[in-house]
Order: C-alpha cells, then sequence, then structure tokens
C-alpha cells in the first residue's frame, strides 16, 4: 500500500522513479506550466479585474480562506485596492516575457559563439572562453543593478541583463559537445566535399546539439523567472504599476505581521512555477538522453 502510494506521488511530482524514464512528463509540473501559459497569453480575458485600477474603499481585503475574506476577490486585495488574482495572472505574462525573450537571445549568442569556437579553434576558441570564463563569476543582481541605476528601471534592461549572463553559460555547456561532434566522420566529409564554414556550423554542428539547447532553455526559464522576480524585488526590475511577482512581494513586506497574503501569494506563484519548470526540465534531459531512453 506505501508503495503504491509512494509511487503514485512520484509519478505525479517527476514523472516516475528509479532509473526508468517515464514516457510523458510529470503530471502536476506539467498542469502547472499550462496554467502558467495560459495565463500569460490570455490573461486580459481571464483576470476579472484591471491589474491596474486602485480601488481604496476595498484596500487590504483579506483572501477568501480569511473569515473576513470574500468571494469577489478571492486572494484579496493589495494596499491600492488592486486584486491580487488579477495581478497574478498577469503577472504571469511578465515573468514568461522576461524569460522567454532573455534565454533566446542569450541561446542566439552562446551557441553562436559556441559553433564559432568549436570550429575555429585556436585563438578564436582562447578568446570566446576567455570572455566566457570571465562573466560566469558576475552575479544577475551586479548586472541589473547597474543598469537600473544607468538606465532605470525597465522591461528590456531586465532581459539584457540576462541575456548578458546567460549566453556565457549556453557556451560553456555547448562548446564541448561540438568539439565532439567536428571530430566525427560527417563532418571531416563534409570538410572534404567542399561544404562552407556556414553551412558546417549551422547544417551539421546544429541540429546534432539541439536536444542540448532545448534541456537548457528548459531549465534555466525557472532561472529566468526566480532573477526576475530578485531583480524587481529590489527595484530593478520591472518598474511599477506593471504587474510583477517580484514587485509584489516586495510592496507586502511592510505587512508581514498584519497582512501576511500581499507577500505569500504572489511568492507561492514563485516557487511553484519555478520548480515545475525545473522538474520538466528534469524530465526532458532524461528522456533525450540515448542511454536512459533505451533502458
Amino acid at each position: 500500500m506505501i508503495r503504491s502510494i509512494t509511487a503514485i506521488f512520484s509519478y505525479l511530482i517527476r514523472g516516475g522513479r528509479g532509473r526508468s524514464v517515464p514516457r510523458f512528463p510529470p503530471i502536476i509540473p506539467a498542469v502547472i506550466i499550462s496554467i502558467t501559459i495560459i495565463c500569460a497569453l490570455f490573461g486580459k480575458y481571464i483576470a476579472p479585474y484591471d491589474p491596474e485600477e486602485s480601488d481604496l474603499i476595498n484596500r487590504l481585503q483579506p483572501p477568501v480562506w480569511h473569515e473576513e475574506g470574500d468571494w469577489s476577490h478571492p486572494l484579496g486585495t493589495d494596499k491600492l485596492g488592486r486584486d491580487m488574482l488579477s495581478r497574478i495572472i498577469i503577472g504571469s505574462r511578465v515573468s514568461l516575457s522576461v524569460a522567454v525573450l532573455a534565454l533566446a537571445l542569450g541561446a542566439f549568442i552562446g551557441v553562436s559563439a559556441a559553433l564559432m569556437a568549436a570550429y575555429f579553434r585556436g585563438w578564436v576558441e582562447n578568446v570566446i572562453m576567455r570572455v566566457v570564463e570571465s562573466l560566469q563569476p558576475l552575479p544577475i543582481i551586479f548586472i541589473g543593478m547597474i543598469l537600473a541605476i544607468v538606465f532605470g528601471p525597465s522591461f528590456w534592461n531586465v532581459i539584457i541583463a540576462m541575456a548578458f549572463i546567460v549566453w556565457a553559460r549556453y557556451c560553456r555547456s555547448l562548446r564541448g559537445e561540438a568539439v565532439s561532434i567536428m571530430e566525427r566522420d560527417f563532418v571531416l566529409l563534409a570538410k572534404v566535399a567542399g561544404a562552407s564554414s556556414f553551412r558546417i556550423m549551422f547544417r551539421h554542428l546544429l541540429p546534432n546539439i539541439a536536444n542540448t539547447i532545448m534541456v537548457l532553455i528548459t531549465l534555466m526559464v525557472g532561472w529566468a523567472i526566480l532573477s526576475e522576480a530578485v531583480l524587481s524585488f529590489l527595484g530593478a526590475g520591472i518598474p511599477p504599476p506593471t504587474p510583477s511577482w517580484g514587485r509584489m512581494v516586495s510592496e507586502g513586506r511592510d505587512y508581514v505581521a498584519t497582512r501576511l497574503w500581499l507577500s505569500t501569494v504572489p511568492g507561492t506563484a514563485v516557487v511553484l512555477v519555478v520548480l515545475a519548470f525545473n522538474m520538466f526540465g528534469d524530465w526532458l534531459r532524461d528522456r533525450l538522453d540515448p542511454k536512459l531512453r533505451q533502458m
């Protein structure tokens, strides 16, 4: 009985247990990711209220599970009377937009740098890898704060700060795999046949590291969402009144002793979405691993 319950729980959370790789993704993370994407795409039509509209008469209204709560605002309202549920829904669009754009820009730069380093080798590889190593220790908060001080907090500053850091991680993770592919026979035959450098890199190298790129992007979505939340919490991210999960947590910290839901509700949303993407990325990594897929 206990083993059966453990197996069911493991499948729901992680999609299975042991060394075997489940055919389908873990159910609970997949549901959370699906709900987040739906809210991001159709939040304007799903949100019951305007997330930026103030209603001072209903300010600091508790959530529905509180004895003074009301179903008109299931998750309560903030200090300006704005509906928390609507802000959570619209905030998912901000978090996913930042994550997708930042990771896409970082992936484009990082993958291109990794392919160039693997193909040309020599001084080109040395220069690229020295730049990568110099960027590795830099925290995203440091870059985000500098951009916020110089240009002011904005949506695009967060994206640029993330892409500036994340491309080096892509390059470092992909360069070794691309180097090993360069030594295979089909690449050598393409060189002998007179294929151009561009064709070899993007026709032969890129498709063979596509699985690794997909896994890296999936695993880094959670990091990007969490980084955006941290920057917004510190005031260097998305400027008000645009709803942002990190800024919602920051705005509720002055009411932690009396209105705990102002911070815990958006904080819970961040935790659930980040864990869901991390678990989904773990499943995708195992699923795309040829050794585990054959078991």
